[in-house]
Order: C-alpha cells, then sequence, then structure tokens
C-alpha cells in the first residue's frame, strides 16, 4: 500500500523564485532517494503539497515539514493508505 498525505500551509517569508527553484531541486532529489512523489503548488503566499510513498517516510517528510520554518500554519488536509 501507498501512504499520502495533503497539506496548506502559508509561507512565514517572502520566498524568490530562484529559491523555491532551489528548493524544488532539492526536494526532489531527496524524495526520488525514499521513493516519494507527489506535487508542490506555490502562489507567492501559500503552499499545497501531496505527498505519496512508504508511509513511514512519508510521516517523516511531513513532519520535518512541519517543521521548517519557511511554513506556517501547516493544515492537514487529508492522509491515509490508497490502494
Amino acid at each position: 500500500m501507498i501512504y499520502h498525505v495533503s497539506y496548506i500551509s502559508r509561507s512565514s517569508n517572502k520566498m524568490p523564485k530562484s529559491a523555491l527553484e532551489g528548493l524544488a531541486k532539492q526536494s526532489s532529489i531527496k524524495n526520488q532517494k525514499f521513493d516519494i512523489t507527489g506535487m508542490l503548488v506555490f502562489d507567492g503566499f501559500h503552499f499545497f503539497q501531496y505527498l505519496e510513498g512508504p508511509k513511514e517516510d512519508v510521516e517523516k517528510l511531513y513532519a520535518s515539514i512541519e517543521k521548517d520554518p519557511r511554513h506556517a500554519s501547516v493544515t492537514t488536509l487529508s492522509e491515509g493508505e490508497i490502494e
């Protein structure tokens, strides 16, 4: 089974395009290592992300996102196992 989590959060500070591109590249490399896939949307103020992969790895990643100072008001939208 695959585990998923989706969340929204508010950016805690203004994020320039170059920083967002660096974050996306770094995250992609790290997520591939743990077989995590998903999607990240950023509108300049808010993040929406959907993640899926092995449960333990997705939970660890999400816990680190919740502690990341770039995120404020992290709100879980959905989580659980999918077939």
